[in-house]
Parts: C-alpha cells; structure tokens; sequence
C-alpha cells in the first residue's frame, strides 16, 4: 500500500472555503521523492527525456512524468486525493461551482506533476483553475521552510476569485514590489499553512493563495533535491 489509510485530517474554515489539510499522506514519502529525482535526471538524458513533459524557468522547475508509469510506481494516489475531497470537503466546493446533483465524477485536469521552486516566483497571490487543487509537501525537515498562505482582498472582501486565469492583479490598487507575506491595507493574510514532510494541502482552486516565503532568504537553492519541491494535482468536476 502507497498510501496511508489512517492520515491525520484537519479542516481549516474561512467563509466558504474549507481547507483540507492531511499529515502522514504517505506510508513511504522518501519512496515519491526519489522518484522526483530519477524524473529530474531522466530529463537531462537525451534518450530518456522524450518520456517527460519538462518546464524550467528562471526560478522553477516543472517535471510531468508518464501518467501510466507514475499509476503503477505510486497506485491509488490520486483517487485517494480524490477520496478525502469527497469525505470532507466537497459540499462547499460543489456548492461555490454550482455543481449540478447529479454530477459525482472527479477528474484529474492538470497533473500529477513534481513543482519545484528555489526562489520566490511572484509578489502578488494568485488562484488556479478549475475546482480543486492539491499539494503534497516533499521536504524533508530540514528543507521545510514557509509554507501555503490564503489572502483575503480587503476592498473587495474576497476570498475567492472564479475566473480561468490566475493573474489577480486586477483586484489590487498598489503594485507589490517585493513578495507579499504579511498582511497590507489591500489584502490580508487569514491562514498560513506551515510546510511539512509529507503534509497534504487540499482547497477550492479558486481560493486567493500563494507560496508564503517568509523573506528574501531561506535553505533552497537551484539543485533540485534543496528547491522547495511538491507533487502538484488539480481537478475538476465532470460538469
């Protein structure tokens, strides 16, 4: 078994959002992170690379691996993803998208894909498309620094925001010139969720969110095993 049947579950409420975070997702978390590492080699061998969808910016590193291959290393990992938004948290989230009755099916949209980042990528917090996003922490505890954070745009009094891009920064007034952590006279910051070896993060895709990075310094750097490394999954319901 891949995946821990008795997690530790803890829902955070704010209004209508309901974020889900689960500890101890893993039997074996140190099995997925290897993993990251073989995908991130196997990118840079020319006869294996055509096997991956592969990213880089200037400040982060995206690695698709093989659906089928990724199924049968890690079985079950995504529907259980897909369980526990069902046992907790799916009413809100079908109610805030209007989700029709009769609509049970979730299906994976984006993902799964290794998001590995060694310098803060933006200022201002953004919202992801679709209905539900997930992030798996990857970090061992030594590399565990910052962390999930969620804003609320004072003017507006949003929390959330339903649009198919992730740019919010129409919503605010005064360009940020240095990453937002803290909370400002635009937006403030309800909840920070601390990173953690092997801590699930669930919530509505359209929640206002960001990597909280605390200041301009901290352990990562551009070596992808000291980046700060997740599994990311996104999904949508069959609307």
């Amino acid at each position: 078994m891949i995946v821990n049947p008795n997690p530790d579950i803890e829902i955070i409420s704010i209004d209508h959002v309901e974020i889900l975070v689960v500890d101890n997702f893993l039997i074996d978390p140190m099995a997925l992170r290897n993993y990251a590492a073989q995908c991130y080699k196997d990118v840079h061998d020319p006869a294996l690379q055509e096997h991956y969808k592969y990213i880089e910016r200037k400040k982060i590193y995206q690695i698709y691996p093989r659906l089928q291959t990724f199924q049968v290393l890690f079985p079950g990992l995504c529907a259980q993803i897909v369980n526990l938004i069902n046992n907790n948290i799916s009413p809100k989230i079908r109610a805030h998208f209007n989700v029709p009755p009769h609509v049970s099916e979730i299906n994976l949209s984006k993902g799964p894909y290794f998001n590995a980042v060694h310098q803060s990528p933006i200022f201002l917090p953004h919202v992801d498309a679709g209905h539900v996003s997930s992030f798996l922490y990857l970090n061992p505890a030594e590399l565990c620094w910052g962390g999930t954070a969620i804003y609320r745009h004072i003017p507006s009094n949003r929390i959330t925001v339903d649009q198919q891009q992730s740019d919010v920064s129409w919503l605010t007034n005064t360009p940020l010139t240095k990453p937002l952590t803290t909370s400002t006279d635009e937006w403030r910051l309800e909840k920070m969720v601390e990173m953690k070896f092997n801590r699930l993060l669930i919530f509505n895709s359209s929640t206002i969110h960001k990597i909280y990075w605390p200041d301009d310094n901290g352990p990562f750097e551009k070596d992808f095993l000291k980046t700060r490394l997740t599994l990311n999954n996104f999904f949508t319901y069959a609307v």
